[in-house]
């Protein structure tokens, strides 16, 4: 089997405050072929070179095909053959596989498709161009998305060349105003749910969480990344002006976004990359 991903799982502790984690496992994706497992380490680390395959708990059977890949139907569109380069294939997040909800993101992934499939009839510059299903034995295997520049959180801390904050704030507004003119909320706007062109051009990604103006149900947004003013439990238009303010707040004092340990940082030390902060950079610091 080869190791695919790996990824330190925290468990809140007993008796602290909403903010107090502490390390559980190490939640590692493998694959043999085209069957996928799921397997825990005590050993923490997410540098897949590091992990001892002795010491893995690995799960005996793969993970079913039909729990990640819904079934596709007319209703949808099929993916034109594209260049690659051209193309950005979203695939399934089979880290976040969890067996107690085993058809979790099968749902989301056919939540994301229909909701695309409306994206592609009122385009939008600021919003990821659709371009179809990816079918594999008449599952959705992937769904087909231009392939953008890079993220807003890479352009943050990792890209030195001049950046213009209020205009990345104006294009993510406009995206979201689309996306509200057509009556859909994104639920999930931070940093990673942006890409940037080469030219800077802000684009919205991850439509994961989209729901219809006033639908219910659970919505959570990305830890730290929303506000009381955010609506778990019906999608409302405030959920994305919440997320804004956040973008707008963290481009003002970029504080590390998701960053995973220390040796995320050793990483970064080693590069030498220094984003918007040159030698001031608070990840090296």
């Amino acid at each position: 089997m080869k190791l695919l991903s790996a990824i330190e799982v925290e468990a809140l502790i007993e008796g602290g405050g909403a903010d107090d984690f502490i390390f559980s496992y190490t939640s590692i994706l493998l694959h043999d072929g085209e069957k996928f497992y799921k397997a825990r380490s005590s050993q923490r680390t997410t540098i897949l070179k590091r992990i001892d395959t002795s010491r893995l708990e690995i799960k005996s059977t793969p993970i079913p095909v039909g729990d990640y890949r819904p079934l596709f139907s007319d209703e949808l569109m099929t993916a034109p053959n594209l260049m690659s380069q051209d193309c950005w294939e979203k695939l399934p997040d089979l880290s976040c596989y969890d067996s107690r909800d085993p058809t979790r993101l099968e749902e989301f992934m056919l939540r994301e498709a229909r909701i695309v499939e409306m994206l592609m009839g009122h385009p939008h510059p600021n919003v990821a161009r659709y371009h179809g299903c990816v079918v594999r034995e008449g599952h959705i295997a992937s769904l087909c998305f231009t392939r953008y520049h890079q993220t807003l959180v890479e352009r943050i801390y990792h890209d030195t060349r001049p950046f213009d904050p209020h205009v990345c704030l104006q294009e993510i507004k406009k995206g979201i105003q689309h996306l509200h003119s057509i009556g859909i909320i994104h639920n999930d706007i931070n940093p990673s749910s942006v890409m940037l062109c080469t030219d800077d051009t802000a684009v919205i990604i991850d439509f994961n969480s989209c729901r219809k103006k006033g639908e219910e149900g659970w919505m959570e947004g990305t830890y730290r990344w929303t506000d009381a003013s955010y609506n778990n439990n019906c999608a409302e238009f405030e959920n994305d002006k919440c997320g804004l303010r956040k973008i707008r707040e963290w481009l003002r004092d970029p504080a590390p976004f998701h960053w995973n340990g220390v040796e995320d940082r050793t990483r970064h030390k080693q590069q030498a990359h220094h984003g918007q902060f040159g030698k001031d950079c608070f990840i090296c610091g």
